[in-house]
């Protein structure tokens, strides 16, 4: 024989005298208002596991979304520093191209100028002796 709650056996309590059926009336009350409040907590527990789940789906889709903004940040970030190193790289070509181009004309026209790059070069190291004399 199962026992039971206490609000159960209250609840249930068996006519007899006055005091067992007062309890019993009392025990019913008791227990409907037992019963209201279990039925609360139980719809109070479906709403919070509701919103838990709303919330957490809330959560996945921001941070799905912030996920791919910020996939899209990088991927253009890495769109402009390929782009700039591309440009970087012409510009340095271009550098060495220049600089070939100038110490092939400087050969040439020390190749066929000697006498005046000889003095050229020579008053460039006057100056520069006179400078550092000075000091």
């Amino acid at each position: 024989m199962k026992r039971g709650t206490p609000i159960d056996r209250i609840r249930n309590a068996r006519g007899g005298s006055v005091g067992a059926e007062t309890m019993g009336g009392f025990g019913r009350q008791v227990g409907s208002a037992y019963d209201q409040a279990a039925a609360s907590a139980e719809q109070a527990y479906e709403e919070a596991q509701h919103a838990y789940h709303d919330a957490l789906e809330s959560a996945e889709h921001a941070y799905a979304d912030a996920r791919s903004a910020a996939e899209d940040a990088y991927e253009e970030a890495r769109r402009q520093a390929d782009a700039l190193v591309e440009q970087g790289s012409h510009l340095y070509d271009e550098a060495l191209r220049r600089s070939r181009a100038y110490r092939e004309t400087a050969a040439r026209f020390t190749g066929d100028n000697k006498a005046l790059a000889l003095l050229m070069a020579g008053g460039v190291g006057f100056v520069l002796a006179l400078a550092f004399r000075r000091r």
